[in-house]
């Protein structure tokens, strides 16, 4: 893997790349756009007002990637970004990270983050050698929810009033894979001659 990290194709012209330095003002232009659905749901968005705190938060994914603790994409569309993906938490001694996404209203109900996630699932588990990925989904985002049980991800229960979002708390389904159930629903296919 080059400095520039590992790319992901989704499908015509759709792929995953790392975020660089270069995405600022297309990923805070797109989080903006989504302002109102995104902080329904994720507590990030109240901390992100500024292409500077995009800014930020771009150096600390690539620092994060650079020490193998995370890896932050953007899911990259003909139309521009539509939508970032995370490995986060990356433990190697326990072999375990979280997996995080979002996308933009316009790019909802196209499979991206279903065929998008599962480009990193497959990552965490055949080139990390990961043994477990974790999700977290609030009750009631039904379609958060819909993309982990899509990807085999078995809900393992409920932490009550896990995350503060702004005056309230939300409730966190939490879902888990582990390696040898992916590979299962993944068996490897025979060689093309």
């Amino acid at each position: 893997m080059d400095d520039t990290g590992p790319r992901f194709g989704l499908g015509e012209g759709e792929e995953l790349r790392l975020l660089a330095e270069a995405d600022v003002a297309e990923l805070f232009a797109l989080t903006e756009a989504n302002r109102a659905s995104l902080e329904a749901w994720l507590p990030w968005v109240d901390e992100n007002r500024t292409a500077e705190d995009t800014a930020r938060f771009i150096g600390h994914s690539r620092a994060l990637f650079t020490h193998g603790a995370g890896m932050v994409v953007g899911v990259r569309v003909p139309e521009g970004l539509a939508g970032v993906l995370s490995l986060y938490g990356i433990n190697r001694k326990n072999r375990r990270a979280g997996l995080a996404y979002w996308l933009g209203a316009r790019f909802r109900r196209r499979g991206l983050a279903t065929r998008g996630c599962e480009a990193l699932v497959r990552y965490a588990f055949l080139e990390l050698g990961l043994h477990r990925l974790e999700l977290e989904c609030a009750l009631g985002n039904d379609p958060s929810r819909a993309v982990a049980e899509r990807l085999g991800f078995r809900e393992e229960g409920l932490r009550r009033e896990a995350a503060r979002l702004r005056e309230r708390y939300l409730d966190l389904v939490l879902y888990g894979l582990l390696a040898e159930e992916w590979q299962a629903a993944h068996p490897p296919q025979p060689a093309k001659r």
